[in-house]
């Protein structure tokens, strides 16, 4: 006689309901709270979405905000390089463009780059900055001179 799977079959009785049918109940040990078969609580459909709302609408938020010392700091359209500034080196940014299977809003993401590198530009004492390229995967690199405005 094998020994190896001793798994137990749990006993079932039958359980009269009030529309006068009746269905199996197990009478196992490992009853969960919520009176099923089961040691998992079920999540209620509500709490289910609830928090499928409070994702979408917290996706739509900007969670990147401007610095108070990167008020000042412009951002000037590609092409040629600003006349009468310095270039003080390249910022490089990114942020998240796809949550799990969600992709973003294009110029959602382009806003919070921009945000993020003006953050970053008085760090370089610089205060223009020019794109290098457009975002790509949620990132995006921009060249930062200091004009003296």
């Amino acid at each position: 006689m094998p020994t190896a799977n001793r798994s137990r079959k749990a006993r079932t009785a039958p359980l009269l309901l009030a529309g006068g049918g009746a269905r199996a109940r197990s009478d196992s040990s490992r009853v969960g709270q919520n009176g099923r078969d089961s040691p998992f609580q079920v999540i209620p459909m509500r709490l289910v979405l609830l928090a499928a709302a409070s994702t979408v609408l917290l996706s739509a938020c900007t969670w990147v905000h401007l610095a108070p010392t990167a008020r000042d700091v412009r951002v000037v359209g590609a092409g040629a390089v600003p006349a009468g500034c310095e270039k003080r080196g390249e910022v490089s940014v990114s942020v998240k463009d796809s949550v799990a299977f969600y992709e973003r809003n294009a110029l959602r993401v382009r806003d919070e780059l921009e945000t993020l590198a003006r953050n970053e530009a008085p760090g370089l004492q610089a205060d223009t900055l020019q794109p290098l390229g457009d975002p790509a995967n949620g990132e995006q690199r921009f060249a930062a001179f200091r004009c003296g405005r």
